[in-house]
């Protein structure tokens, strides 16, 4: 398989970022985070899409039973081309209103997820790079909990809704389903 070094074009920009004196403070801790992810994690390479296989209602997975990272740091990275679900389809729900994914985010072909379990979560940081602008999108962190973690009562594209809770509500739901996904599905 063929190294798409999505993880160190990133860690390159957040140093570019770091290097920038008047940069906000608080987007200076999440970015030095994601420098300090890199150097300590093991480092994946799923194949376009960045689904291993598809067990769409994630049948295997019994969620009574926590989930376990094989490693304590993983950094998973994949292209996307955009066309893991259709437009008109929702990827979440907010307090009962359907969540769509951004145009930017579909324009965002190199994706890379920083995993590692914390308290009984596994935390997530979600990064992906937009094509219409060519810059590094960082999310803050969110954290799904290690067990009780879908909620197989509400489906999107046939999938389980998976429970999150995130650290900044003003970033959209959408912007983080495809790489949560990525966490049960690879």
């Amino acid at each position: 398989m063929e190294h798409l070094n999505y993880s160190r074009q990133l860690v390159k920009y957040c140093m570019d970022m770091l290097a920038i004196p008047s940069f906000d403070p608080e987007n200076r801790a999440l970015v030095s985070s994601v420098v300090d992810l890199h150097g300590t994690s093991t480092k994946f390479i799923l194949p376009d899409g960045g689904r291993l296989y598809d067990d769409r209602e994630l049948r295997a997975l019994d969620e009574s039973v926590p989930l376990r990272l094989p490693y304590p740091y993983l950094c998973l990275e994949y292209h996307s081309n955009g066309r893991e679900r259709a437009m008109d389809e929702p990827v979440g729900l907010v307090n009962g209103v359907p969540q769509y994914e951004q145009a930017d985010v579909v324009s965002a072909p190199k994706r890379v997820v920083y995993a590692r379990e914390r308290g009984g979560y596994i935390v997530a940081t979600v990064a992906f790079w937009t094509r219409h602008d060519s810059v590094w999108r960082i999310l803050p962190e969110c954290a799904i909990p290690a067990t009780g973690y879908l909620d197989r009562g509400v489906s999107f594209s046939g999938r389980p809704a998976i429970k999150a809770a995130f650290k900044d509500p003003r970033v959209p739901l959408s912007d983080y389903m495809d790489e949560l996904a990525r966490c049960f599905a690879s």
